[in-house]
Parts: structure tokens; C-alpha cells; sequence
């Protein structure tokens, strides 16, 4: 689910985490003790094949010392609020930071993203606890924004737009094993143009910044690199190919739809390469150094004539020659 359309007045940096937020991170917050187990608790799920070890345990063992060099984030003084009273919910196994503000990449006027992590397998969280907090907004069920992202809240505290992003840590490490040994699938999700890869969610672990609670931070794998890259390219040359049939009937709608799928794919392919993580499709196409392409969609055409030309600019600009049918 994307984030509400962006409002200004995001408070800016000010004042510091209350005492069961600024904790060093990896431990947890007094008010959650009894309801956030670590990742080895008895809730992780075993992967097969890797010896009765969880992923979350593999990982964890690999990526601690990390996570001890990550500092505190600043955070303004009614959002830390925010995230420790979601920390003290049953069911919350861990709050981070996420989005724009955890990478350094934001706005003055973006909101702030905080992720809310549970295990179903432990206990399921329970929305109507979110709502029970008093802040107005909306709050979805469980599955309600679509299989990626698991659902949320709109909130707006003292006038600051802040999102609640819900994640099963189950579900979250069943990807991120996948992801590790090359393995994903492309979802539709509610806000995605070109679809969004199970290995997003994994993305949103790595990059968050934990303010309660402990987490496993996953790496970029070369399987997962080589087989996205591939996948995703492909993709994008069947887009086009399609993007040329629409072309030929002077279908505008479908011709552009099929273009901007084959840009989007083409991004995901060069950060697949990078290795780096995507979360959604903002600042994709950006980050992956196709901006050409974004001036060719802001006006294809609407003739065939104009249309192809489009294709052909656009399949040049992202490096990427349409699939041939036969």
C-alpha cells in the first residue's frame, strides 16, 4: 500500500525518544518484555534444509554486531511517543523506523513511516488495540492493503502525518529465505504498477532502523541478484512487445500502461544487479538512472505513427529490445 499522499508540517528532527524507544538498539523496551520475543524464540519457523536453524537465527547470528553500530535515531518527541506505545501492544514483536526517514533520503515534508512488527504463529496483532490508542486516522484489518504490504494505519499525531505499517515476521522471513537462495514472486499489490516482488518486504528489514525490539538484518545474496536482474529484464522486454501491439491499434492507454511497466521493469533489473534493496516503486525509475524515459512517457502520442516511435525510444533509452513472438 503506498503512503498517503504527503501533507506538510512533519515536525522536522526535534527532541529525543522516550526511555522505552531510545534504548540501545537489539534490546528490547521494558513495557514489551512479555510480549516481544527475539527471533530465536520458539515462534521462528524452522526453514528445511538449513539444519532445524531458522532463518531469522542464521541471520541474526550474521548481522548483530551491525546492528550495535546503527545510533539512536531522532525522533520528534510525539512520534517516539507513538512508537512506544506500539511497542507496548499485545501481540508487537518489534517498531522500526522505515521509508525515507530511516535512509536519509527525505523531505522536509515527508511523513514518517514506523513499522510494527508481530508473529502470527506467537499471537496475531489485533488492529482494534491500534485503534484503541485514540489517534485519528484510519487503521486497516490484517490483509486488507494487499499480500505485500499486510495492512497499517494513516495516523496524524499533533499534526504530524505519521503511516503504521504492519508485517508477520513468519511470513516476512518465508520471503526472505526465498530471497536468499534466489527465490521470489511478483504479487499484484494494491499502489504497484509493475507488481511487487515478495522480496520487498525483506528490503523494508534490511533498511529500517529498530527502536524496540530485535530483528535479523538480511543481506543482498548473489542468487537473489542474479536470478531478479534476469527475471525482471525479461519482463520488461515482454512489456514492450506487447506496448508495440497496442502501438499498432492506436490504443494510447494500453500502449503507455505496457511502457511504463517495461521502465519499471528495467529499474528493478539495474538495483537487482546493484544489489541493492527496493522497498516500492518511488524514486525507482530515479535511482536506477532511466530518467530519459520519464520525459517519453509524459506524452507517448495517441497515433500509431507516434506511438511506435515511442516504443522504440523508450526500448532505447532502457537498454531493452521487445520479446520477438515468433
Amino acid at each position: 500500500m503506498p503512503s498517503r499522499p504527503t501533507t506538510e508540517g512533519s515536525g522536522g528532527l526535534v527532541g529525543r525518544p522516550p526511555a522505552a524507544v531510545k534504548r540501545s538498539i537489539g534490546f528490547r523496551p521494558a513495557t514489551a518484555t512479555s510480549t516481544m520475543p527475539s527471533p530465536s524464540a520458539s515462534g521462528a519457523s524452522n526453514v528445511p534444509g538449513s539444519g532445524g536453524r531458522s532463518w531469522a537465527v542464521r541471520t541474526a547470528a550474521r548481522t548483530r554486531h551491525r546492528l550495535a553500530r546503527v545510533p539512536p535515531p531522532r525522533l520528534p518527541e510525539h512520534v517516539a511517543a507513538l512508537a512506544s506505545e506500539l511497542a507496548g501492544l499485545p501481540g508487537a514483536h518489534a517498531v522500526v523506523l522505515g521509508g525515507s526517514r530511516a535512509t536519509a533520503t527525505h523531505r522536509p515534508d515527508s511523513d514518517w513511516d514506523l513499522g510494527l512488527y508481530y508473529r502470527a504463529s506467537v499471537r496475531s496483532l489485533d488492529p482494534a488495540d491500534v485503534r484503541a490508542l485514540g489517534h485519528p486516522g484510519q487503521v486497516s484489518e490484517l490483509g486488507e492493503w494487499g499480500p505485500i504490504v499486510d495492512g497499517g494505519a494513516w495516523l496524524t499525531i499533533d499534526g504530524t502525518p505519521v503511516d503504521v505499517l504492519f508485517g508477520d515476521l513468519d511470513t516476512v522471513e518465508r520471503w526472505a529465505d526465498d530471497a536468499e537462495h534466489g527465490r521470489f514472486e511478483v504479487l499484484a499489490q494494491n499502489g504497484s504498477v509493475v507488481g511487487a516482488p515478495t522480496y520487498l518486504p525483506v528490503g523494508a528489514l534490511a533498511l529500517c532502523v529498530p527502536l524496540a525490539g530485535e530483528l535479523p538484518r538480511p543481506a543482498y545474496s548473489e542468487a537473489l541478484s542474479a536470478s531478479a536482474s534476469e527475471r525482471w529484464r525479461g519482463r520488461a522486454a515482454v512489456a514492450l512487445m506487447f506496448a508495440a501491439l497496442h502501438a499498432q491499434t492506436a490504443e494510447a492507454v494500453c500502449c503507455a500502461g505496457m511502457l511504463a511497466q517495461a521502465v519499471l521493469g528495467a529499474a528493478h533489473a539495474r538495483l537487482a544487479e546493484r544489489r541493492e534493496w527496493v522497498i516500492n516503486e518511488k524514486r525507482l525509475v530515479e535511482r536506477a538512472g532511466l530518467d530519459p524515459a520519464q520525459a517519453l512517457l509524459a506524452a507517448p502520442g495517441a497515433t500509431s505513427a507516434d506511438l511506435e516511435r515511442s516504443v522504440a525510444a523508450v526500448g532505447d533509452a532502457i537498454g531493452v529490445k521487445p520479446l520477438s513472438a515468433r
